[in-house]
């Protein structure tokens, strides 16, 4: 790299370009001010979204930094659903890092099912945000994917979603 383009980089890295905390690096263990990831314990269970609870996934792939993603790819599958229900399913970001206080979940979009068809996947790709995804490792956001009934009135109790894949685009 030429001298003009380390100055650059290394101007961006020391204005804190980017999100508070992070730097240009990957790491798997933990976040680029040294702090540790938030606790998160991914099963079975966390994969799947019902009416009570939300599913959380963390992507493991996709390139090193999510600025360089134009997509959200997500696969979902729906598990159960009462033959009248009808429901949207929202998908949020949160940054693992940092202090709770700063984790404030982002609106990536909401999708829905049509026609609904049991346990049959289907992908959706979710263009980053206007001012695109922040400069973060796949492994340092934690994906939710939340139900929410279509109508004011409607019942979920039986309905769940499992998330077959969650990676950001290359």
């Amino acid at each position: 790299m030429r001298r003009a383009g380390w100055l650059v980089v290394l101007g961006l890295m020391a204005a804190g370009i980017g999100c508070p905390g992070e730097t240009f690096a990957q790491g798997a263990g933990g976040c680029g001010d040294g702090s540790p990831l938030a606790d998160f314990k991914m099963d079975a269970g966390s994969k799947v979204a019902t009416a009570l609870h939300p599913a959380r996934v963390v992507p493991v792939s996709g390139p090193s930094l999510l600025s360089r993603s134009p997509a959200l790819r997500l696969t979902l599958r729906p598990t159960a659903a009462a033959s009248d229900a009808s429901f949207l399913v929202k998908v949020l970001m949160t940054n693992r890092c940092g202090a709770q206080e700063r984790r404030q979940a982002q609106t990536l979009g909401v999708v829905s099912f049509f026609p609904l068809r049991l346990g049959r996947p289907q992908e959706f790709v979710l263009p980053a945000p206007q001012q695109g995804f922040p400069a973060l490792s796949p492994q340092h956001v934690e994906l939710m994917v939340k139900l929410i009934p279509a109508q004011p009135d409607g019942r979920l109790e039986e309905t769940s979603v499992e998330v077959v894949d969650a990676r950001f685009a290359e």
